[in-house]
């Protein structure tokens, strides 16, 4: 009986009760010490993480200090409502104020993480930016050698004992080349050059007999005029990848950028070189920028080889200091900050702002990043507003031999790539987006502005830009000048490879204009004069004179050098021959397969461009597209003396020269299996060479000189020594 009525009762008693008083109640009523501490310990790590994000976003507070402080404020509100949910919750075991706080500490946890993230993310790369510091930078370099015939007598670092070294002066390439001489107790005499350029004419004209050079040396040099078939001949007998300390830059100015004006030097280097070279003036009151662009070739003293005269991007071999002091010195103007970049990087960030667009006038195929570049692979296509990837926008900045007007289109198109760069970042409000240029700046740009000082000016562009009116073309807050400095071709002789090499020579009055312009527009003081003429129409179209002319009234200054031969190839077969006869030069043309041919498109000359003349008695040519020729391929043995025939690539194609007549030139035995002897086919008597075609306009191609192609209206181009 007794079980039977417990049995009975035990259903409604307490058990029930606790299940309905748990769920009236609210309240958590199981042990939750556990879920306490890690819900403790997960807000502990929110509120750091948010306060981490708050403290490190203060240095980027100059953007907007009023958004900054409303967001710090909001924040600290916040993390004090959470917090005090949290305290609550744990504390009244309530299960709506456990739920409150557990969703604001989610949150709360996400925003930190992220907001971590990109902090630490942005000012990683910012740090890496703007840093002036001392650092360490990995330098390859090879030791080069070099032998006419291409096949090298020395294989090994040990063969270069008791032998000449050469170095170029104040290079990180030559304290390691040093080093690996000294490790490998290898005992050379080294020799000290300025510049990495006289030290590979050195090598060249066999006063060292190894060069310490960096390893992309090869491609440094690709686009010198005569040094292409030379560098074929070299050969890196030892290649090591070694760190060195880079010292501190030079600090920037301390300008405030939203009220004085300031200089820029903008520079685009290329495995030491510097391939870019651009000075820029910057007014924040006027929005004025001017952009005067310094060819690559210029002629001109280097403060660091004690004033010697050299290409101003040599200058950057030795240090990005070098390059600015020079600078300064040959156009006056002070510079307050730098800019430095390499190839990479544009490519980075373009590709990060999703391409850029540029009207381009040609389709071409231009060159990568890469610094083994030489094969040309990147297609730029033709038309205006032409959106372009990284390497193509890269290309299409570089490229200069499509162009009539050659490194003068390339220097356009670099401020043209620039200010594209300029106007995706201004209409760019993605964050992410602004997170990958920054990523892909970090590792490739440098700079001496203050974190403080860009960001200032950032957000006073961006002010600037919220309150212009035309809000899809906001870029256009900034009134873009673009110029060069402008100078002429020229030469120097180098008599050991009697070789012509090309240089620029600047004009005196364009350096002069162009510092005039830079004065003008960060100068605050003086009045600013209207234009003298005014047309009072609405249809006016008024254009802004140039801030340096083409030419000027200036004595030409051209080397004493013997006239030498251009670059034939990509030319008519017929062109090379009609300059040919000129100077009594033969000429031998064969096609790929070696057989005789009269015409075609040359792709390969066996002298070098820029060679002189008196030292040219034949050269041989391959071309393509060309009609076989009738006449046999003499062969070296047909002629035993050393005359014009015994040169080992067959026959001398009359392309423009008449056909000899058999009194005056014996026709060779068409036998091939005859040998002819020196009595049965005698020397041939030079023919007399016939009068050039006359130079006109209808026919530049028989203009042999700069002025005769001028005369005629034409252009001529020193790279080919050729009018058109």
């Amino acid at each position: 009986m007794s079980n039977s009525t417990n049995n009975t009762t035990r259903p409604s008693q307490t058990p029930a009760k606790k299940k309905i008083t748990v769920k009236k109640d609210g309240r958590y009523h199981r042990d939750m010490t556990t879920v306490n501490s890690v819900v403790a310990v997960l807000t502990v790590l929110a509120n750091l993480l948010v306060i981490y994000t708050v403290m490190n976003t203060t240095r980027f507070s100059s953007l907007s200090k009023s958004t900054f402080l409303i967001v710090n404020i909001l924040c600290l509100v916040l993390l004090l409502a959470l917090n005090y949910f949290v305290i609550l919750g744990i504390r009244t075991r309530k299960k709506t104020l456990y739920n409150i706080s557990m969703i604001l500490m989610c949150v709360f946890l996400a925003i930190g993480a992220y907001g971590t993230y990109a902090i630490v993310r942005v000012n990683t790369n910012v740090n890496k930016i703007t840093s002036t510091s001392s650092k360490k930078e990995n330098v390859s370099t090879s030791l080069v050698v070099y032998s006419e015939s291409g096949t090298q007598s020395i294989t090994d670092v040990t063969q270069l004992d008791g032998k000449v070294v050469g170095f170029a002066t104040g290079t990180s390439t030559a304290d390691l080349g040093k080093k690996q001489f000294t490790s490998k107790n290898v005992n050379v005499t080294y020799k000290e050059y300025q510049d990495y350029s006289s030290e590979l004419l050195g090598l060249f004209n066999g006063e060292i007999a190894c060069a310490i050079l960096p390893s992309t040396y090869d491609s440094m040099f690709a686009n010198e005029t005569g040094l292409s078939d030379y560098l074929k001949n070299t050969a890196s007998i030892l290649t090591f990848e070694d760190s060195v300390t880079v010292s501190a830059s030079t600090t920037g100015s301390d300008k405030d950028l939203t009220k004085d004006p300031f200089t820029v030097l903008l520079i685009g280097n290329a495995d030491g070189l510097s391939d870019t070279i651009m000075i820029v003036s910057v007014n924040p009151i006027s929005m004025k920028v001017t952009m005067s662009s310094i060819a690559r070739d210029s002629y001109v003293p280097i403060t660091c080889y004690n004033n010697n005269s050299n290409k101003i991007n040599s200058a950057h071999a030795v240090s990005r200091d070098c390059l600015i002091a020079t600078v300064e010195q040959l156009t006056g103007v002070s510079i307050d900050y730098y800019v430095d970049t390499n190839f990479q990087g544009v490519v980075d960030v373009v590709n990060a702002l999703g391409g850029i667009v540029v009207n381009s006038p040609v389709e071409f195929v231009g060159q990568t990043a890469s610094s083994t570049r030489g094969t040309k692979t990147v297609w730029v296509p033709a038309g205006d507003n032409v959106v372009l990837n990284g390497e193509q926008a890269l290309a299409f900045a570089r490229e200069r031999y499509i162009f009539a007007s050659g490194d003068f289109a390339r220097q356009i198109h670099q401020q043209e790539v620039i200010q594209a760069m300029v106007r995706a970042i201004m209409r760019t409000r993605d964050i992410n987006t602004f997170l990958k240029v920054l990523d892909a700046a970090g590792d490739n740009v440098q700079t001496n502005f203050t974190v403080e000082q860009l960001s200032g000016f950032v957000s006073y562009c961006m002010q600037k830009a919220n309150r212009y009116y035309d809000t899809e073309h906001v870029e256009n807050i900034f009134n873009m000048v673009s110029s060069r400095i402008t100078g002429y071709s020229s030469g120097i002789w180098d008599e050991g490879l009697q070789l012509s090499l090309y240089i620029y020579r600047l004009y005196q009055g364009s350096i002069s204009d162009t510092k005039a312009a830079v004065d003008r527009n960060i100068d605050m003081t003086t009045a600013i004069s209207a234009p003298t003429t005014v047309k009072w129409s609405v249809n006016w179209d008024f254009t802004p004179p140039s801030i340096s002319a083409d030419s000027y009234n200036e004595t030409i200054v051209q080397s004493e050098v013997p006239t030498t031969i251009g670059n034939y190839v990509g030319r008519s077969l017929g062109t090379l021959q009609s300059w040919a006869n000129t100077f009594n030069i033969a000429v031998y043309a064969t096609d790929e397969a070696g057989n005789a041919v009269s015409d075609g498109t040359i792709t390969y000359q066996s002298v070098p461009a820029g060679t002189a003349i008196e030292s040219i008695s034949s050269i041989s040519v391959t071309v393509t597209g060309a009609t076989t020729a009738s006449t046999p391929t003499p062969t070296t043995e047909s002629t035993p003396t050393p005359t014009v025939e015994s040169t080992s690539t067959p026959t001398v194609v009359p392309t423009s020269t008449p056909t000899p007549t058999p009194e005056s030139t014996p026709t060779p035995t068409p036998t091939p299996t005859a040998t002819p002897t020196p009595e049965s086919t005698p020397t041939p008597t030079p023919t007399p060479t016939p009068t050039p075609p006359a130079c006109n306009a209808e026919n530049p191609g028989a203009c042999t000189t700069k002025d005769a192609c001028v005369g005629v209206g034409k252009t001529w181009s020193d790279e080919s020594s050729s009018c058109s």
